[in-house]
Parts: structure tokens; C-alpha cells; sequence
């Protein structure tokens, strides 16, 4: 089985925060709009099953929803890539198990912002997560 999928996720709905800091008689707020954009996702999966057995792989791509020169060190968001590999078999009638785990590969997160008169540039190194999972399921 082919599977395909695509997103639309509205970042932009998160773009304006109200900071506050708590300092004494001194209690400033601050109103940031971190220009956050709506990003878009595709995917594609492979599932194949035979007899009480099953695999699936997939792969998937997001947009980054900050551009490079708007990007804060607080929240280096960029552009997202995920692996996906899962196996799963059945034990017995009544008994299934199944293991899998995920790759995320995020992007370099490029800085180049000024802030109280100093500039801050660079990169951050390609950060890789990686979730596995397992379940087992008894059905009565």
C-alpha cells in the first residue's frame, strides 16, 4: 500500500507573544512578533503485509516556519525531515507486537539578528532525534 499525506500548519496564529518579567517593583512586559510563517508538509509511506507480519517505511519534509533573518536563539526552528521504519507480527490469535522508530533530521537553524546593539551570526550544528517505540496489544 502507497500511502501519501500533506499539511498545512498556521504558525503564523503563534506569531505574536506577550513576555513578562518579574522584577521587583519593575514588572516590564514585552510584546515580541516573532514573524513566524505557515509552513506546509509532504510524506510518503510504504506499507506491505504478509501473512502475520507487516512493515512500513516512511519519509516526510516541513518547511521552516521562520525565515533565517528572523530567527531567534530561544527558538532556532527550521525546516524538518523524518524517517520512519516500523515491523509488526502477531504471536498468537489473540496477541500482536510491533516495533518502530522515527529519525528526525532538523536543519541548521541559521541566526543572523541584532539585539541591544550586538549582532549575533551563525549556525547551529543539524540536530538528529530519534523516537523508537514498541507496543504490545492483548485482545480479550
Amino acid at each position: 500500500v502507497l500511502l501519501l499525506n500533506t499539511s498545512w500548519q498556521q504558525w503564523s496564529q503563534f506569531s505574536k507573544n506577550t513576555l513578562a518579567f518579574d522584577g521587583g517593583e519593575l514588572n516590564p512586559v514585552l510584546k515580541v512578533d516573532r514573524k513566524f510563517d505557515d509552513t506546509w508538509q509532504a510524506g510518503i509511506a510504504f506499507a506491505h503485509g504478509w501473512g502475520s507480519h507487516a512493515t512500513t517505511v516512511g519519509f516526510s519534509y516541513e518547511t521552516s516556519p521562520v525565515d533565517d533573518k528572523h530567527r531567534t536563539l530561544d527558538l532556532p526552528f527550521d525546516e524538518t525531515y523524518k524517517l520512519s521504519m516500523a515491523y509488526a507480527w502477531t504471536g498468537n490469535k489473540k496477541l500482536d507486537f510491533s516495533l518502530g522508530g522515527t529519525v528526525y533530521m532538523v536543519g541548521d537553524a541559521r541566526i543572523d539578528q541584532m539585539s541591544q546593539g550586538e549582532r549575533t551570526k551563525g549556525k547551529f550544528d543539524t540536530n538528529y532525534i530519534l523516537f523508537l517505540g514498541g507496543t504490545v496489544r492483548y485482545q480479550f
